[in-house]
């Protein structure tokens, strides 16, 4: 048996913020946000809204017509880099609230990427413990609360969203086939929120400082995009033992619209085969590539693709087989 997605659902909140209000904080117009980033719109959680309130609404939204599946959740891996706390854990947080019974949770922090890192950890544990029937894998992210609202390199890119989806076993021959994860470490400072963890708490100086913000390094991000992903793509196509052009439907992390379609059409790749809803909720971090899932239109046997970058650097590729 190998490991897939049994259900997907998403959830984006209700506040849309549209490039008028953004232009108006970074002082451009609309027209040239929409140019550079190809987002139209992005979402944003109301003050009292945590990640962890996003997440179980995807999570009751995944099992309203199943509720009986949830008692063969194992285990809670939450992709996220807004986590409610520290500690504990959101994962933790969101099975006491979801009552899901003994299986144990974690968050899993690879920003961006985090989703399909955490995906990959489920499989993981699933290949390695027959009786662990299910898990429940998270994205969620809150990034509307780390942006300083005049940094038009990131308050123009990214909004809030979440998703769940159920990972259990599927027949062999489907599934997932085939992955490569990496992290670049080097590269740790290109994307960041500078302070709030054990290097620089949170005090007056740092919040002085504006540090609890997020910090985005775009021109390198782009470029790491541009130098891996396609890179990634090609090797797990490859180890897979099909082509770009047997693949049905490419999942990509909604770094930025723009970015993507360049991406797209360098690799030579239709774009009716890439979902892009990124342009009406923007950069939802780790919650991206589990919100594209949750709208896939795939048929049993499509052949899906998801990739993803984050911050970390972190990056990784996966085929899997649609059951």
């Amino acid at each position: 048996m190998s490991t897939g997605i049994l259900g997907a659902a998403g959830y984006l909140p209700p506040r849309v913020i549209d490039n008028d209000q953004v232009g108006a904080w970074v002082d451009r117009d609309p027209d040239w946000i929409l140019e550079r980033t190809g987002i139209k719109e992005r979402h944003y959680a109301a003050p009292e809204v945590s990640t962890s309130d996003m997440a179980c609404l995807a999570v009751e939204k995944l099992y309203a017509s199943c509720p009986e599946k949830r008692a063969s959740v194992g285990a809670v891996i939450l992709g996220t880099s807004t986590p409610d706390h520290n500690f504990p854990s959101t994962a933790a947080i969101v099975q006491g609230r979801m009552g899901l019974g003994r299986a144990f949770a974690f968050d899993l922090s690879a920003a961006c990427s985090g989703y399909l890192f955490s995906f990959v950890t489920a499989h993981s544990l699933l290949s390695a413990n027959p009786a662990l029937e299910e898990v429940l894998v998270i994205g969620a992210d809150t990034i509307s609360k780390v942006l300083y609202q005049s940094d038009r390199k990131t308050v123009t890119v990214f909004g809030d969203g979440a998703a769940a989806t159920r990972v259990g076993r599927v027949p062999d021959g489907y599934g997932l086939l085939t992955h490569t994860l990496i992290t670049d470490g080097c590269h740790a400072d290109y994307v960041g929120q500078p302070a709030g963890g054990s290097r620089r708490p949170l005090d007056a100086t740092t919040v002085n400082a504006r540090e609890r913000y997020m910090v985005m390094h775009g021109r390198k991000v782009r470029e790491y995009f541009e130098e891996v992903v396609p890179k990634l793509i090609h090797e797990v196509v490859e180890q897979a033992g099909v082509s770009l052009d047997d693949i049905d439907h490419f999942v990509f992390h909604q770094a930025n619209p723009q970015m993507l379609a360049d991406c797209i059409n360098a690799m030579g790749i239709d774009p009716a085969k890439c979902p892009v809803p990124g342009v009406l909720s923007g950069n939802t971090g780790a919650a991206s590539i589990p919100l594209v899932l949750s709208e896939l239109r795939a048929e049993r046997g499509d052949l899906v693709v998801m990739a993803a970058i984050g911050s970390g650097m972190t990056a990784g590729a996966a085929v899997l087989r649609w059951y």
